[in-house]
């Protein structure tokens, strides 16, 4: 098999979330072109996750992030203001999704919050975007939406019947 980026035939390939023009959301890649298209964690040595919109990130870059953003003390200024946008007939759902989170994980109900913002944070950097939590909440505020951070699964339940 080849690097479908410079076709050359390395011993190990990867497949990257690089959407092709042929409708395809992965390519097949060697390490060197994963490196060169941004695809590829070089502190980590891991390939970065992708998402619908094109993003993409470093699942232990939105790890570390979020760590960071908790040592910080802010789980509970970011969920208190995300929370609060949410129109009650649906933090139900919101809640049933961040449980089923928090279950797997071990983790709090605010830092699962926070590894979204988070997970935002560092899809937005592989956008060009602005990657500061506080801009994201902001927008989270602005639009009175959180689709911004939930995963496509939970925003359907957001969509009217």
């Amino acid at each position: 098999m080849r690097c479908e980026i410079c076709q050359s035939d390395p011993d190990t390939l990867l497949i990257i979330p690089m959407h092709q023009s042929n409708g395809s959301l992965c390519t097949v890649a060697c390490e060197e072109c994963a490196i060169k298209q941004g695809f590829y964690c070089i502190d980590h040595s891991k390939i970065h996750i992708g998402f619908n919109d094109g993003s993409h990130a470093c699942p232990a870059c939105v790890s570390e992030l979020c760590r960071y953003l908790s040592q910080l003390d802010l789980e509970t200024r970011f969920t208190s203001r995300i929370l609060a946008i949410i129109p009650e007939k649906q933090r139900d759902s919101v809640m049933d999704w961040g449980i089923t989170i928090i279950s797997h994980l071990q983790i709090s109900w605010p830092y699962c919050l926070l590894h979204a913002l988070a997970c935002k944070c560092m899809r937005n950097k592989s956008l060009d975007l602005p990657t500061e939590p506080e801009y994201i909440v902001t927008q989270i505020e602005q639009a009175g939406n959180i689709s911004l951070i939930l995963p496509d699964e939970v925003l359907e339940v957001f969509s009217p019947s």
